[in-house]
């Protein structure tokens, strides 16, 4: 029974507690989990067989627990090592502190329950203060670690590299406390049960702080990217003016010369020179011809970041074909197109810069498929590496080798986008061609309209 104690009913409390935190990243098949599950257990029952021989104590059992319940996390959870550990150490400073004031009431408690046996009286206060305290740490998991676990998604895996210290060192504290409760259990008195009472709400009050800055981190990193975003928004949109304005001149001049060249072409053909003709309307055609791709789409502001990137992909020497059937208005959903739009093109832009050898091509789509699904679809060419990260996520590879292990600003800016708008995210690769499908859940309050290339 010494390990159900020490390791079983922790494990229990811990496993529960993760299910809570990472229900939206678990690893495997529910058939598996099961599996695990019952693994685990039996590997529990063999380490109390052998803690019983060996008559070990907390000293031994509890670095058993910290491995036991650290695996156990890692293979269920789809999350990094030092992820893991922030949430792992969380919640395994509160098994300490109910066991903690577990012993302290076992200890408390009046004459009518000395008679009981001390593992079930230690059992009964575990109950107890797991029944008062168990609401609370769910509604403190609910409200900040999960919403860090979900914020944090698709954040650089260095953001969590520092971030699992803090739990971490309240775990050591806590861990020497229940030590000193076990080992030297007459020495605690009033003073040091209010004082250990003000340190477990001081230890909840930091961690709600460090994780409130979290997630500021987490906003400004966002609103950086946006703003990056909207600047160059900004300046397309003033090239794009600037590009129309030529347009108009050049037609308004073409108007007013039209005279003059119909004269020239009469010129020509009075000498049956139809070669000379047929140049002097080669140029007058290249002289009056808009630029190319002014107008994509109706949404002026997706519109010139489509048209800056297209541009680049030209120079390149990339293929490019689009079809952008977005509506004039998207109502508060707009700059959040822009940004996956503009991110997912440049990406595409830069595979195709980079690329050596075989065709390069851009293939971009992006429409309603119903009046509340919006679909995004970009294909392109590339001959790179594509590197993952340690649990299978699509890294980043533009710019440079840190921006690539830093996971990318723009990679983080479109998965936050696609759950803002309860949306799905999709990669495949085939060959030489990458391939991002999204849908997202947007309304569209009136009819599309667009070009196509």
């Amino acid at each position: 029974m010494y390990l159900f104690y020490n390791i079983a009913l922790p494990f229990a409390v811990m496993a529960g507690l993760g299910f809570n935190v990472f229900n939206k990243k678990l690893r495997l098949s529910d058939k598996r989990e099961i599996l695990l599950t019952v693994a685990a257990v039996a590997i529990s029952i063999i380490l109390d067989k052998i803690v019983t021989i060996l008559h070990a104590t907390v000293l031994f059992s509890e670095p058993l627990l910290i491995a036991l319940i650290f695996i156990y996390y890692h293979l269920i959870f789809h999350s990094s090592v030092y992820e893991t550990a922030f949430a792992f150490f969380v919640l395994e400073s509160y098994v300490h502190i109910v066991s903690f004031f577990s012993n302290i009431l076992a200890g408390a408690l009046p004459a009518p329950f000395t008679y009981i046996e001390a593992s079930s009286r230690f059992l009964l206060c575990y109950a107890f203060v797991l029944a008062v305290t168990l609401p609370l740490m769910v509604f403190f998991v609910h409200r900040f670690v999960k919403r860090l676990m979900d914020a944090a998604s698709g954040m650089p895996a260095v953001f969590w590299n520092y971030l699992w210290g803090v739990p971490f060192a309240f775990y050591l504290v806590t861990t020497m406390k229940v030590f000193q409760r076990q080992a030297f259990p007459e020495e605690l008195t009033q003073l040091s049960i209010l004082v250990s009472v003000a340190w477990v709400i001081g230890i909840f009050a930091v961690n709600i702080l460090v994780i409130r800055m979290a997630l500021e981190i987490i906003q400004l990193t966002r609103d950086h990217a946006q703003l990056e975003l909207a600047s160059l928004l900004v300046e397309k949109e003033k090239d794009q003016y600037q590009r129309i304005k030529r347009d108009i001149e050049a037609t308004s001049k073409l108007r007013h010369d039209m005279r003059h060249h119909l004269m020239g072409l009469e010129g020509y053909l009075e000498k049956n020179d139809t070669d000379g003709a047929l140049g002097y309307l080669r140029k007058i055609t290249r002289e009056a011809a808009p630029d190319e791709n002014v107008i994509l789409c109706d949404n002026c502001a997706i519109n010139a970041i489509a048209c800056h990137f297209f541009e680049r992909a030209r120079l390149c020497g990339a293929e490019v074909s689009s079809t952008l059937l977005i509506p004039d208005t998207l109502s508060d959903s707009e700059n959040d197109l822009c940004v996956v739009l503009g991110n997912l093109i440049e990406n595409a832009v830069e595979a195709c810069e980079r690329q050596q050898d075989g065709a390069r091509f851009i293939h971009v789509t992006a429409s309603f498929t119903s009046k509340r699904d919006f679909c995004i679809m970009v294909e392109n060419s590339f001959d790179h590496e594509i590197q993952y990260d340690k649990n299978g996520n699509f890294l980043s590879s533009k710019r440079s080798t840190n921006a690539a292990q830093e996971g990318g600003i723009g990679l983080l800016s479109i998965d936050s986008i696609v759950k803002k708008y309860n949306g799905t995210l999709s990669r495949e690769i085939e060959k030489n061609t990458y391939k991002v499908l999204i849908l997202l859940e947007l309304e569209n309050s009136q009819q599309t309209s667009g070009d196509s290339l």
